[in-house]
């Protein structure tokens, strides 16, 4: 059984919700889209990501360099941010706990595989 913990409508244009619940003992965070269907329910889309608790202090651990970048954005003006230096680490720089901030590589899809010789 599912027993919502958290439900925060994140953008009401976009319908995109934050969710965290526990499911068999587990926490989890989701940021997902939504739709309304037929009887006017809101229901979940396929887009979206479902954290687990070790992922979600991973995003956690990032989020403050993702507010500097913001951060210097908005500081820039339009001409100068092609060419302003923006002040994040890069992505050869670990967090204080050891674990990169840096997304992991995606594995690739079937298309992108190298067919198999027999």
């Amino acid at each position: 059984m599912t027993n919502e913990l958290l439900s925060r409508e994140i953008s009401s244009d976009k319908d995109i919700f934050l969710k965290v619940s526990r499911f068999e003992g587990q926490v989890s965070v989701h940021l997902r889209h939504y739709y309304r269907n037929a009887d006017g329910e809101m229901r979940p889309t396929k887009k979206g990501v479902c954290l687990n608790q070790a992922e979600f202090e991973l995003l956690r651990d990032c989020l403050p360099e993702c507010e500097a970048i913001f951060d210097d954005l908005k500081k820039a003006s339009p001409k100068s941010q092609a060419t302003k230096r923006r002040r994040y680490k890069d992505s050869d720089d670990e967090t204080d706990d050891g674990e990169s901030c840096e997304a992991p590589t995606p594995k690739p899809t079937k298309k992108q595989r190298k067919p198999r010789r027999h």
